[in-house]
C-alpha cells in the first residue's frame, strides 16, 4: 500500500499573522464605525437646537466683538476693520435669518398685541443695515469709522436686549415650533457657510439663557397673556 503522508500542522507564525490581520480588521472596522458615530451625534447635536438658542448664541457672538474693539488703541486700524467686517457679516447674515424665518413665523402666529413688537423689529433693523452699510463703505483711517462702530454696538445691544426680553418672550407665548424653525435656521447658515460657527459652549449657555427667562416669564405672568 503506498504510504500517505502526515499533514503538517499550521505553523504558529502563519496563525499568529492571520489573528493579527483580523484584529487590525475588526480595529479598522470598529474606528470607521466610532467615527461615524461622532458625526452622525455631531450633525444631530445641530438639527436638534431650538430657534432661540441659535439666534441667542449670534447675540453673544457680536457682543463680543464689539467689547473685543473698545478695547484696542486707537492707532490698531488694520484689526479693528477684521473686527468691523466680521460682525457686519455677522449682523446681516442674522439679520436676514430673523427676517426671512423667525420674524414671518412669529407675526404669523402672534396676537394683536405682540405683532408691534415685529414691526417694531424690522424697522431697527433698517437703521442697522444702513450703519453698516456706511462701515462697509468707510476706510479704517475715517475718524470716524470707530465711533460708528461704537454707535453701532449700542443701537445692536438696544435691540438684542428688546429681543431677547419681549420678543422671544412672544414667540412662547405664540407657540412656535422652535425646533423646526431651528433646523431651518441651521439650513441657512449651513448654506451661508456658517453651519459651524456655533461652539458647544456658546450654545449650551444660549439654551440656559433662554430657557430662564422663559421660565422667569411664566413665574411673572402667572401663564397669562403679555405684560
Amino acid at each position: 500500500m503506498p504510504t500517505q503522508k502526515a499533514k503538517r500542522p499550521a505553523s504558529k507564525g502563519s496563525s499568529s499573522r492571520g489573528s493579527s490581520a483580523a484584529k487590525k480588521s475588526s480595529s479598522k472596522s470598529s474606528g470607521s464605525r466610532s467615527s461615524a458615530s461622532k458625526s452622525s451625534g455631531s450633525r444631530s447635536r445641530s438639527s436638534g437646537q431650538d430657534a432661540v438658542s441659535l439666534l441667542t448664541a449670534d447675540h453673544r457672538r457680536v457682543q463680543k466683538l464689539f467689547k473685543q474693539a473698545e478695547k484696542l488703541e486707537s492707532d490698531d486700524t488694520e484689526e479693528l476693520q477684521q473686527l468691523v467686517m466680521e460682525a457686519c457679516q455677522e449682523l446681516t447674515l442674522h439679520a436676514d435669518i430673523e427676517e426671512e424665518l423667525f420674524y414671518p413665523a412669529l407675526a404669523a402666529a402672534a396676537d394683536d398685541d405682540d405683532q408691534d413688537l415685529v414691526r417694531e423689529a424690522m424697522i431697527e433693523h433698517r437703521s442697522a443695515r444702513q450703519m453698516i452699510q456706511e462701515l462697509q463703505n468707510m476706510s479704517p483711517e475715517d475718524e470716524n469709522y470707530k465711533p460708528t462702530f461704537k454707535v453701532l454696538g449700542e443701537y445692536v445691544n438696544h435691540h438684542i436686549e428688546e429681543e431677547e426680553n419681549d420678543i422671544f418672550k412672544a414667540a412662547k407665548r405664540a407657540k412656535l415650533d422652535m425646533k423646526e424653525l431651528g433646523q431651518e435656521i441651521m439650513q441657512q447658515k449651513e448654506a451661508a457657510g456658517q453651519g459651524d460657527a456655533e461652539s458647544g459652549e456658546e450654545m449650551g449657555s444660549a439654551s440656559s439663557e433662554s430657557e430662564s427667562q422663559t421660565d422667569e416669564e411664566e413665574e411673572t405672568s402667572g401663564g397669562g397673556g403679555r405684560r
